[in-house]
């Protein structure tokens, strides 16, 4: 749910900005604009879990114009050498005689400046303190497995900066920057803007990775529209508004393949919400680079070729074919998170730290990725198929063999020459996209928990919205579907039941085997104990599917 965006007024006395002197202040709108001796600054608040800081040096200049929002009560106490203005989550100090700022959660510190924001030279300078257990993510794009930034210096042409702490910073004024990240000074961080004479930040608090991320969409705008065709397999010339290319090499390797996944994470995290893979470089490589590099690309956002003949050469190959159905089936996937790209700021694929920030193994699992909440995903980035992956919190189904894994721990599976490892996680619904229109389209549920999905009909430009879980005696499987459409539910690890009827309708046929499925029928494989049921959706129609259990 979006937060409501809001403004407030601050009222500061006294003190100075940085050396220079504050003259006075004054209110425009919901904005206070303190002017200084040698400059001005600014303080507006954008929501309850974020605002906007900004210091000038020098003549006035146009100023921002109010982000936008609503008015709401923040409290506010005079503690003598500081203002304390407290929010729903979290409380904000500013010291009257420099403006340095603190930021608390619950008593603890978030973030804190460690000195006056100032300018020296042709550049500005920003000090903050490091946690000890602090950890830093975001700056944009690089190869590095590590999503982890501590103690690194780094040039960041992308300024946003998420915390493990549960708050992120992102840099609009122009200039250079360079983030030093606790690498000179263990409890400190510097932040240097060179060639600027400004400084400009938001901060947001989440404090999960996705609020922040949702904070941050109100300020920074979402991509554009999709539609299904812009997840088949793309001329580069085709890649829609807001995708990023991640940096593809003039000749593809092992260790550039590997190096995609540490850009796929880095790009998640810097807040690029569709990331673009060519695998036109691995086309002239060998059989089976080009084969690892096809699973990657089946599962990416967005796939393209960035050589037009390659790409009419690649489509006579097996590998690419596979690669082809893969992203069919996955279509709905990919345009219903397209779509909460837009409304939501979250990109469609999540480095597993993102997903389970609490998790610490997560945070080195660059090699692994979710799409959206329900699928994990872990490619292979060698010759050899995979045999381990590392799954957290949940319980996980195997998708090639149907195999049961309990999370937090790293499992060994059966290898596959042929497509990447994929998990669905318990208490989800997984919807996969028919190859023809012979077909169904499946939604596999995993229960036993309650689960729901909401598929972007694209050209309806709304949701179907899917439904399961336990009720009472029975479980449930409820269709809200805008087309008619037939689907087949797939209820991973159920046992044989004993009725499975439509509420106010009729009871449906137990058929032996999947290939006698119609709709109106089900069937209960024992060898992988799913249950089947075929069933006709009519649009606009709730359908709700009891299943008696033996």
């Amino acid at each position: 749910m979006w937060r409501s965006v809001i403004l407030v007024h601050l009222l500061l006395c006294g003190g100075c900005l940085y050396g220079g002197e504050l003259q006075s202040s004054r209110q425009r709108g919901n904005v206070l604009v303190f002017q200084l001796a040698d400059g001005h600054g600014e303080l507006e608040w954008v929501s309850p879990s974020s605002f906007r800081f900004s210091r000038i040096w020098g003549p006035p200049k146009r100023r921002r114009a109010p982000i936008k929002g609503e008015k709401v009560d923040v409290s506010r106490k005079d503690l003598g050498a500081h203002l304390e203005f407290s929010t729903s989550y979290f409380k904000l100090e500013i010291e009257k005689s420099s403006l340095r700022i603190t930021a608390k959660n619950s008593g603890e510190r978030l973030m804190a400046d460690l000195s006056e924001v100032r300018k020296v030279g042709g550049a500005v300078i920003l000090e903050r303190t490091a946690d000890p257990s602090e950890k830093y993510y975001g700056l944009g794009l690089r190869a590095a497995p590590n999503v982890d930034l501590r103690g690194q210096k780094i040039k960041a042409g992308k300024p946003f900066l998420i915390s493990s702490r549960g708050y992120a910073e992102y840099y609009t004024s122009p200039g250079t920057y360079t983030f030093d990240l606790a690498s000179s000074n263990p409890d400190r961080r510097r932040v240097t803007i060179e060639g600027g004479d400004s400084l400009e930040y938001f901060f947001y608090y989440g404090p999960s990775p996705k609020e922040i991320l949702e904070e941050h969409l109100a300020v920074a705008g979402g991509i554009g529209n999709f539609d299904s065709a812009d997840f088949g397999i793309l001329e580069s010339s085709r890649l829609p508004k807001g995708a990023i290319a991640l940096p593809a090499p003039k000749e593809g390797s092992w260790a550039s393949l590997r190096e995609s996944a540490g850009y796929l994470a880095h790009a998640s995290m810097s807040a690029f919400l569709l990331a673009a893979f060519d695998f036109s470089p691995y086309q002239s490589g060998p059989e089976d680079l080009f084969s690892r590099a096809a699973q990657l690309g089946s599962v990416m956002p967005i796939l393209y070729a960035s050589s037009r003949a390659g790409l009419r050469e690649a489509e006579k190959s097996q590998v690419y074919k596979r690669m082809a159905e893969m992203r069919r089936r996955l279509t709905p996937l990919f345009l219903t998170y397209a779509q909460e790209a837009q409304e939501r700021g979250f990109p469609i694929v999540r480095p597993l730290v993102m997903q389970f920030p609490k998790d610490d193994e997560a945070l080195r699992r660059t090699d692994e990725f979710m799409i959206g909440d329900e699928l994990l995903v872990a490619p292979a980035f060698s010759p050899e198929a995979r045999e381990e992956v590392y799954l957290p919190q949940g319980i996980w189904t195997d998708l090639r063999t149907n195999e049961l894994y309990r999370g937090r721990q790293t499992v060994r599976i059966r290898p596959s020459a042929d497509e990447p490892p994929m998990f669905g996680r318990n208490g989800t619904i997984l919807p996969l996209a028919p190859l023809s229109s012979a077909e169904p389209m499946t939604l596999s549920y995993f229960p036993k928990l309650a689960a729901e999905f909401f598929v972007f009909e694209e050209d309806a430009g709304d949701y179907s919205i899917f439904h399961a879980g336990p009720a009472l005696d029975v479980m449930r499987l409820e269709s809200e579907s805008l087309k008619d459409r037939t689907y087949e539910w797939i209820v991973h690890h159920w046992g044989p039941c004993r009725k499975v009827a439509v509420v106010e309708g009729p009871e449906y046929t137990q058929v032996n085997s999947r290939n006698e499925l119609r709709p109106g029928a089900w069937f209960h494989d024992r060898v992988k104990n799913n249950l089947h049921i075929r069933t006709r959706v009519a649009a606009k129609q709730d359908q709700i599917i009891n299943i008696w259990p033996l």
